[in-house]
Order: C-alpha cells, then structure tokens, then sequence
C-alpha cells in the first residue's frame, strides 16, 4: 500500500496526480485553508512543466505582484524593502547573493486560486478520505513500513508526507538535538 500522510492541498495534489494506488491517511484539515483570506499563498507560481493539469483545476494564469510592508506602508520596490528586511537579519554580514535571489521575487504568473483548487479536491476526495478515517484512524508511529493508528498496524510500501516535519519525527521516533527550528508565518 502506497501512503500519503495529511489532508491539505499537498496531499490532495498528490492524490489526484499519483492516482488510485496511493491512499491518503488524513491528520486533520488544512489550517491554511480553514480561514478566509487563506493563511497560504493563494497561488502556485505558473510554470509549463504544470500548465496543463494546473488548467483542469484553475483559471488561466494571473499576474500577482507581491508588496512588502516597511514602516507601514506597503512597497513594491524590492530593493529598498529587502534590503532594510536583510539588514534586519543579519546585520553586516549579508550573503552576497541575496540582492540577486530577490530581485525578481515581487511579480508572478501564478495558476488560478488555491482555495478552490483545494475545495474541488477536497470534494473529489472527501468520501475517500471519511472512508480512510475510519478504515485507518489516526497515526501515533511509523517504523519497518508499519504505520501505528489507534485503530490497529498497517504495512506501506511507500509513504509520502506532507505532515509537519516534528510530527512526523516524533512518529518515528527520531530526535534531532542540534536541529533548531521555528514555525514560519507569512502575513501578506
């Protein structure tokens, strides 16, 4: 059995590209989605190797230009922001290519809305996905392709996460003493 754990867009995405063989375990819904305006982007950058199944789900591409907010203000001059945002950072010691990363990182051909792709793949799914809830239950470990629920063992031959990674490390037992992390959150 071929696994993908979680329940947001990722795992929906994968789903409906990898097809029937994969199941999807889910572990609650999409917190990006659960609010409106979504916590997410709203977009998946526009890109030839994707136009084809991105038009199946979506509008045609859309121009996004993204502004940066600096002393209350909202700016498009990447520039001048980012600069102030590296400064912020890291002070005198600026990677060299940070100018040239972001200097084209304010306007995007992006494919549509990414909540009504989700809400389209969440319907497509959602009898599957009941169904695998009750079948499966929720994960507490994942070890020797066996995956633990509280309803039972289950054997995978390939798993695809798109679960938090300190969830899934806990699941399988794995602790990382120099691995430093904090959640991201990206208001626009």
């Amino acid at each position: 059995m071929n696994i993908i754990l979680g329940g947001g867009l990722t795992a929906l995405l994968a789903r409906d590209i990898l097809g029937d063989n994969w199941t999807i375990i889910p572990i609650g819904k999409s917190r990006f989605y659960s609010f409106n305006p979504p916590l997410a982007d709203n977009y998946v950058v526009r890109d030839d190797i994707i136009d084809e199944y991105m038009q199946r789900h979506t509008a045609m591409p859309l121009m996004y230009r993204i502004g940066y907010s600096l002393g209350g203000q909202i700016l498009f001059n990447t520039n001048m922001v980012l600069n102030q945002y590296l400064a912020k950072l890291y002070g005198d010691m600026i990677p060299p290519q940070a100018g040239a990363y972001w200097k084209d990182r304010i306007d995007y051909f992006g494919s549509g809305n990414c909540v009504v792709m989700y809400n389209e793949l969440r319907e497509k799914f959602k009898s599957e996905i009941a169904e695998n809830n009750v079948k499966f239950g929720m994960p507490s470990g994942i070890s020797d392709h066996t995956i633990t629920t509280d309803k039972g063992k289950f054997n995978y031959s390939k798993i695809i996460s798109t679960i938090p990674l300190p969830v899934l490390l806990k699941w399988m037992n794995i602790t990382w003493p120099g691995l430093k992390s904090n959640d991201e959150y990206c208001y626009h």
